[in-house]
Order: C-alpha cells, then structure tokens, then sequence
C-alpha cells in the first residue's frame, strides 16, 4: 500500500575476469574528472554518451587521463574506454 524505494547500481560491462578495470574519479564531478585504467597506453580512446545514446565526446591516442566536458549539460553521460580489443564502460555524474 506504500511506495517502495530502492537504488540500484549497476556496472554496464561487468566482465572483470580480464583484470582490466575502469575508475573514474571524482564522481560526482564538474565536469573535469580522472579516468584509471589499469591498462593506459597512446592506443586507448574514450568515448562519451549522452543517456540518450548520443556521443556527445571523442578522443584518441589519449595521453593523459583527465577529461574534461565542463562545457556539456549538467547529467548522467556512459564513458567508454577502448583499448585495442578491451572496451570498459562507466557512468559518470556531472553537476
């Protein structure tokens, strides 16, 4: 007879077996965050999207793991990390 409430969180790829992992940090952030992959080379990309689907952020050969998007929408936005054949996912919170 009442409302229920309750958080769910989820990794959007949670294949970890490979033990490559994504952090992102901070997060919640401004727009300005660190991305820490345990595996940072020139060949990584990342790759930002909207909830909506939109790619909203793209760059290669990354060769330092700050972002910055200060000039998006405050939002829920899914960063994408490749590398080679490893794609990782996350969500980050910018307000």
């Amino acid at each position: 007879k009442g409302i229920e409430l309750f958080e769910a969180e989820e990794e959007i790829i949670s294949n970890e077996t490979d033990g490559e992992k994504l952090k992102i940090y901070p997060n919640p952030n401004n727009g300005n965050f660190t991305i820490q992959f345990d595996v940072i080379s020139e060949n990584n990309s990342v790759e930002i999207y909207s909830v909506l689907g939109q790619k909203v952020f793209e760059k290669s050969e990354i060769k330092t793991n700050t972002i910055e998007i200060s000039n998006l929408e405050k939002g829920l936005y899914f960063v994408k990390v490749n590398n080679q054949n490893i794609s990782k996912t996350k969500k980050v919170l910018v307000n």
